[in-house]
């Protein structure tokens, strides 16, 4: 009976059939990951198709947006310009006064801060 069962045919039948069977637990754990890995695959391509929607979308807006930049460029530059020369208007008309202050004789008013500077005696 030993013989019968140690034997070469029912040896191999039994490697056989377990390779089978850890080849069915093999492909079933592929199916069940693939058919896991599926879903997430068509949650992901969905949001990814909403990506691509609103990217189109907002690549016209981008591009018009673009267009009305580059018209006020050339405003821009000559504002700034403009705001550069009345900053040095400014500064020119400071210093002159400055200048006018300094070479302009001090005045006595009879005030009181005059007074506390000066030191008037009565």
């Amino acid at each position: 009976m030993l013989d019968i069962l140690f034997s070469t045919p029912v040896i191999s039948s039994l490697v056989v059939a377990a390779c089978a069977a850890f080849g069915v637990s093999v492909v079933s754990g592929f199916v069940r990951d693939r058919s896991t890995l599926d879903q997430k695959r068509k949650k992901v391509e969905k949001i990814l198709k909403k990506l691509r929607a609103q990217i189109a979308e907002r690549e016209s807006t981008i591009q018009q947006l673009q267009q009305e930049v580059d018209e006020l460029r050339p405003l821009h530059d000559r504002l700034d310009e403009y705001h550069e020369e009345l900053s040095q208007m400014q500064l020119a008309a400071e210093r002159q006064a400055m200048l006018d202050e300094e070479k302009s004789p001090a005045r006595d008013t009879d005030d009181e801060f005059s007074r506390s500077r000066h030191r008037v005696d009565r």
